[in-house]
Order: C-alpha cells, then sequence, then structure tokens
C-alpha cells in the first residue's frame, strides 16, 4: 500500500512524463476531478475513472510537461 506522499510524487512524475496512460493506476474507479477555474470548454467536474483519463489525454495537447521535481 502506498502513502500518500508517494502517490502525489508518482502524480508529479506522472505529469511530468505527460504518461496519461499512468494515470490509470492511481486514480480509484470513483475518482473526482474538480477544475473550479478551467477555462472554457474544460469541464469544471469530472466523475470516474474513465471519464478522468479521457480529460487528461487532452491535456498533452494543451500544455508541455510541467518539469517540476522539487515542491
Amino acid at each position: 500500500m502506498s502513502t500518500g506522499a508517494e502517490v502525489v510524487e508518482r502524480y508529479i512524475e506522472i505529469m511530468n512524463e505527460l504518461d496519461i496512460d499512468a494515470l490509470g493506476g492511481i486514480f480509484a474507479d470513483d475518482v473526482v476531478v474538480r477544475l473550479p477555474f478551467a477555462p472554457d470548454p474544460v469541464p469544471k467536474v469530472t466523475e470516474g475513472k474513465a471519464a478522468v483519463l479521457a480529460l487528461y489525454a487532452g491535456f498533452p495537447h494543451l500544455v508541455g510537461p510541467l518539469g517540476s521535481t522539487t515542491w
């Protein structure tokens, strides 16, 4: 079992690599992503693993890798 910190670190690694397929390994089936300040047409709330992965699949086209390794 992973600690919360390990999951966050893995999430950051995945986003730095833009490895959207790897997100499925850390998201629960009932994941909810809230992006209250997202510009249209990005949804403010997305529920469920399949829907969240589909949302994230569009992100690499909008941004480059985050490039952050420390917080």
